[in-house]
């Protein structure tokens, strides 16, 4: 029998992950090299992401954390008499809450993206001056919670193609609490992504937005609901960790990426910010004091009824020039 990386059982959207060291990995760590942007860009290059571990500022992070456990206790979702000694924040009993936290102010978004630290490592990896996304996404994933395979491009394609993304844990995050996995050289050119990355997530209609994959029905920038199928579609590795507060992994946009799911009790605190550089075209979504993110997702339903009136006209158009 082969060796297994751990004991517990891991899923992401309730499909088992194998944990055959052919199917299943851990992420190679490059903290030594956090100053050296040689190494940091053919890390990029070779593997699609570079995993730093205790090279953030704790203090920071803990502020924001504070920020998401004052959301949390603002609705309530805290069990207030649950063990924190095993969950940080535990979750009340029949809660699975998973929200990206809005509410918080550009100044404090800010002082947390311009951290020294984190600007030091991306002016490594671009060589140059670098500068993030003034918007950042803090996400809550309650129990039982993951996100689905996708590929960060797809929402962020209309700035420069320079763009990474830095996915950072607000507090430690073992396995079994559904953190970050990467597909093992996804960022490469293949066949499997190579049309699904010329999409534009948040210029796709409804109807155009939904695809088949892997035996169900996807929507807008999602590429499977299946996270096993998609690993044996390419053929390599999911790659994860158990990750620490004060760790970051920095990422392409272009290789797909999903979460393990949450099999703890508690929630599932963490920030993802893109950088770029500074002088590189921004996605105008994502600058300004007032950021407009996610456009899609903000279609009513009579939206969703012009695009299929529209989609059957174009049909039927077509069916009648043919004829």
């Amino acid at each position: 029998m082969r060796e297994r990386i751990v004991q517990t059982t891991l899923t992401s959207n309730g499909r088992v992950i194998d944990q055959d060291v052919t199917k299943f990995g851990r992420l190679r760590e490059s903290s030594e090299h956090a100053a050296d942007g040689t190494v940091l860009r053919e890390r990029l290059s070779e593997d699609g992401y570079v995993f730093l571990r205790d090279v953030l500022d704790k203090p920071v992070l803990l502020h924001v954390q504070q920020i998401i456990a004052d959301e949390l206790h603002r609705l309530d979702a805290i069990d207030v008499d649950g063990d924190r000694s095993l969950h940080l924040f535990p979750a009340r009993p029949g809660v699975s809450l998973y929200k990206v936290v809005d509410d918080i102010s550009q100044d404090k978004r800010r002082a947390f993206t311009r951290q020294p630290a984190l600007h030091a490592i991306f002016h490594a990896i671009f060589g140059e001056e670098a500068k993030p996304f003034d918007y950042s996404w803090p996400r809550i994933a309650g129990p039982g919670r993951c996100e689905l395979p996708h590929s960060d491009w797809v929402y962020l394609r209309r700035g420069t193609p320079r763009v990474y993304t830095a996915w950072i844990p607000l507090m430690d995050l073992p396995l079994s609490h559904g953190p970050l996995m990467v597909l093992e050289n996804s960022h490469h050119d293949n066949p499997h992504t190579r049309r699904y990355l010329r999409m534009d997530a948040d210029k796709l209609g409804y109807l155009d937005a939904t695809r088949f994959k892997h035996g169900s029905f996807v929507h807008s920038g999602c590429y499977s609901r299946r996270p096993d199928r998609v690993r044996e579609e390419f053929g390599t590795r999911w790659l994860s960790t158990d990750y620490g507060l004060g760790d970051v992994i920095i990422f392409s946009t272009r290789g797909l990426h999903a979460t393990l799911d949450n099999r703890s009790k508690g929630f599932r605190m963490s920030i993802d910010v893109r950088f770029q550089p500074a002088n590189d075209v921004t996605d105008p979504r994502f600058e300004g004091s007032h950021p407009v993110v996610d456009n899609a997702c903000d279609t009513n339903i009579f939206d969703h009824a012009r695009q299929a009136r529209d989609a059957v006209r174009r049909y039927v158009g077509r069916v009648v020039g043919a004829s």
